[in-house]
């Protein structure tokens, strides 16, 4: 008989193991002294109820992971601790082209097969990487109004999922050869006609019919197709496409095939005669289907029994014909993704409350919920507190163990949030007189010394996740560069961000732009990727060249504003270093409080400083701004009334180059208004990070007789002075390279300026980007930014438009600002 519960010898028992090596150490310490004949010593009885309490926090400490993981009243919900189920994080978006003809067979239920052709370019101005579909839809749906419902749907699912540098050249519908059966067969006189008539327009179908079909899936399963082979592929809606459907064949239409299948059906006792006569001379056929009769007299083959022509009944061929169609093309082999994994089931368990040790011990220890009784002397009531003080200290060990395992479920969770590891307050339990037994000054004070969140454990947690999917979510470089001076909770903010994303990650990185979505979740794949893994704050939508002037602001260079506007910042009145100001401490450093910042400070930051009253920064006043090193307060006598002010002074270059931003009251409001201010400029910084990715195959060709004129603005700042629209195409064309492109970045930010980040982030593209692609990194200037922005605005707003013309000169102009960055980093280098 099986055993429901499993049984444990005493010797196996944990209790038994601890009672044992408890003892002998015990002993081993104590030496000749040691006696536990008495099994009653107080000593022993102690002992033997700390091991209870530890084997019963063993058994509290034993259940499966996800039942910790289980909120109360909640269902354990894996990939809310960063734990994806294999539908999430095996399948990856289309590489080859049957990955293609997979994902539009399985978005519409009607498509029969499906044919990705490469288109190969027939002059110089088409770049390679680009497809023809061939569909065909399936033949009892084929029409004209569904051919052209499904372009559309299918040109927006491409774009979708399409590659880096792949493109959609064109969809065709393949037209059907349909095929009419006629002929005389005899049957028996004991089976029913209607059954014999569908089973040879069933067969004939079977034989003519190709395309693409769903497999059963736990046949794959018992054929020991493993799960991540199921999954291989794209992200279907049903799992199980028939990998040998797609391989494409040939039917070889022959008479004598047809008819020996038809002579194996049951009940036909001879073939008199059988013709298909839109083969009579046509050979081999594609895309062949049978014709099957809609009304009895489409019905062209006679069936006969003794010389005499043996009625059917029509509708009973026509149901079983259209079971033939739900068979064949409905979802009898499909295996949609909501049945096929389920995460485990958590359970949650109420173990998190402490209940007191001392509720084991005997009543003659005094400990227990009654106490000492009242009649006893003030000694035994103090010895009975003493040994309660004693046990508290195991009860605290004993809680602080629950408190952790309660918080795993925070601890695990992908968000920035932590717990806090302090010591636990059990003042909720009379048994245990906490508020009579404990100092809390002296608790306070030992958690001041100790007190510290989980930040160091969340951060191992993470990089398990990092290597469970295979990731670094936090890039050795950036720890090295921590040029923001990002604290452990911001670190984590960002890691825990891009860790949620592992299953797009997976699936999408190697995705191109989606040219009919200008929003965020239309950029390209690799550009999400690495902005999110390197906390850019900017985001395609939002140009940075619109940031600034939502404050008011203009950017400069720190030559023009020094030449133009350096009397907004009174430089000369810092630059003599007097002694007097040294020696009597005039010029104090500026504390950091909390970096933090909200819009709603900036109108009384503005009235702060005259540079942002007036509407300019410039760049070193954005790249160390955000420093508090880099300020310093000065205090100033007011004449002769012993009245002092204070400037805040802000070093803009290397040394003693301070210059004052702005006078205040008090010190304390020159220390609020700099934090401030070094906030502000941080969010400027973050926020005017941003990565743009140009795939040059949608920069569609400028013929020589449609080149087009650049507005004035543009041929002043970049035009060359060539004239000839042949030359100038001829350069424009060193852009349109067969799978290359151009990824566009911010280099004004403290960040993105520095020369090592810049390295690290190229390298770090390169190796996250498809092995195959050509691809030039160019870090712009504000300016050239901003120049940079409205030009791919215009020109993705134009590809989503889809008006030719638009298109055409909105990528000949965005062409050929590349070219003119391209020429300028040849040059530099």
């Amino acid at each position: 008989m099986e055993e429901v519960i499993q049984s444990f010898k005493p010797e196996e028992s944990l209790y038994t193991l601890l009672q044992e090596e408890s003892l002998e150490y015990v002993q081993g310490m104590s030496g000749k002294i040691w006696t536990d004949y008495n099994i009653h010593d107080p000593g022993v009885t102690i002992l033997d109820l700390l091991n209870y309490v530890l084997w019963d926090l063993d058994y509290q400490l034993s259940f499966n992971l996800e039942d910790y993981l289980t909120p109360e009243n909640k269902h354990f919900v894996p990939k809310v601790n960063g734990l994806f189920s294999p539908l999430e994080v095996f399948p990856v978006s289309p590489v080859t082209p049957d990955d293609y003809r997979k994902l539009i067979f399985d978005s519409f239920d009607d498509i029969e097969n499906v044919e990705v052709i490469p288109f190969e370019p027939t002059d110089v101005k088409t770049c390679r990487g680009m497809y023809d579909l061939k569909i065909q839809i399936c033949f009892w749906s084929d029409n004209k109004i569904r051919e052209k419902y499904l372009k559309q749907k299918i040109q927006s699912l491409f774009h979708q999922n399409r590659n880096l540098c792949e493109s959609l050249h064109e969809i065709y519908f393949v037209n059907w050869n349909t095929l009419t059966i006629t002929g005389t067969i005899e049957i028996e006189a004991e089976v029913d006609p209607s059954l014999i008539l569908s089973r040879i327009y069933t067969e004939a179908a079977d034989m003519f019919t190709g395309g693409i079909r769903y497999r059963n899936l736990q046949s794959l399963l018992q054929n020991g197709t493993s799960l991540d082979e199921i999954l291989e592929g794209p992200r279907l809606h049903y799992l199980t496409v028939d990998d040998d459907s797609l391989t494409d064949s040939i039917q070889i239409s022959v008479y004598s095939q047809l008819y020996n299948r038809i002579k194996e059906i049951a009940g036909v006792k001879s073939i008199r005669s059988l013709d298909l006569p839109e083969l009579d001379g046509a050979g081999i056929m594609n895309n062949i289907a049978v014709r099957f009769p809609k009304k009895k007299a489409e019905v062209l083959i006679r069936l006969v029994c003794a010389g005499q022509e043996i009625s059917f009944n029509f509708e009973k061929v026509s149901r079983q014909l259209y079971l033939y169609k739900m068979n064949l093309y409905g979802d009898q082999h499909r295996t949609s993704n909501l049945d096929f994994y389920k995460s485990p089931a958590g359970s949650f368990r109420d173990i998190y409350t402490l209940y007191s040790v001392q509720n084991e011990f005997p009543h003659c220890y005094g400990i227990n919920k009654w106490g000492v009784a009242p009649d006893k002397s003030d000694l035994r009531k103090a010895q009975a507190r003493q040994l309660k003080a004693y046990m508290l200290i195991f009860d605290l060990l004993v809680a602080k163990g629950l408190n952790e395992v309660e918080n795993i479920r925070q601890w695990m969770q992908l968000t920035s949030e932590l717990p806090t590891d302090r010591i636990p307050v059990l003042s909720n339990d009379p048994l245990l007189k906490w508020e009579e037994l404990t100092d809390d000054i002296k608790r306070e004070e030992t958690e001041k010394g100790r007190s510290h969140t989980l930040k160091y454990e969340k951060r191992k947690w993470l990089d398990v996740i990092d290597k469970i999917y295979g990731e670094q979510s936090n890039p050795t470089f950036l720890d090295n560069l921590n040029i923001y001076e990002d604290t452990e909770e911001e670190i984590t903010a960002r890691r825990t961000k891009f860790l949620s994303l592992v299953p797009e990650w997976g699936y999408g990185r190697f995705k191109g732009i989606n040219i009919y979505d200008t929003t965020n979740s239309g950029r390209s794949g690799l550009d999400l990727y690495i902005t999110t893994l390197l906390g850019f704050a900017g985001a395609n939508g939002h140009p940075i060249a619109n940031l600034l002037p939502c404050y008011n602001l203009s950017m400069l260079g720190d030559s023009a504003f020094f030449s133009k506007l350096g009397w907004l910042l009174d430089y000369r009145l810092v630059t003599q270093n007097r002694k007097d100001i040294l020696e009597e401490k005039r010029l104090c450093d500026v504390p950091l409080r909390k970096r933090e910042w909200t819009d709603d400070k900036y109108e009384w930051l503005r009235l702060q400083f005259p540079l942002l009253q007036h509407g300019f920064i410039f760049e070193s006043f954005l790249q160390k701004g955000f420093q508090i090193d880099n300020y310093k307060i000065l205090t100033l006598p007011l004449n002769d009334s012993g009245s002092v002010f204070y400037l805040l002074l802000f070093r803009y270059g290397i040394g003693k180059n301070w210059s004052s931003l702005g006078r205040f009251s008090s010190k304390e409001e020159a220390i609020h208004a700099a934090n401030c201010l070094c906030s502000f400029l941080l969010m400027l910084n973050r926020r005017s990070e941003t990565m743009y990715v140009v795939e040059h195959l949608l920069l569609a060709p400028i013929n020589q007789e449609t080149e087009l004129e650049e507005s004035e603005e543009e041929e002043e700042e970049y035009d060359e002075g060539e004239s000839n629209d042949q030359a100038v195409f001829s350069k424009k064309q060193q852009l349109l390279l067969d799978f290359s492109m151009t990824i566009v970045l911010n280099g004004t930010t403290a960040r993105t300026a520095n020369p090592l980040f810049r390295k690290q982030t190229e390298q770090l593209i390169l190796e996250k980007a498809p092995v195959h692609l050509d691809i030039g990194i160019y870090w712009l200037s504000f300016w050239d930014m901003t120049v940079f922005e409205k030009l791919y605005y215009s020109w993705r707003d134009a590809l989503t438009s889809s008006i030719a013309g638009e298109v055409n000169k909105k990528s000949g102009e965005l062409a050929a600002f590349l070219l003119k960055i391209k020429e300028k980093y040849d040059r530099d280098r």
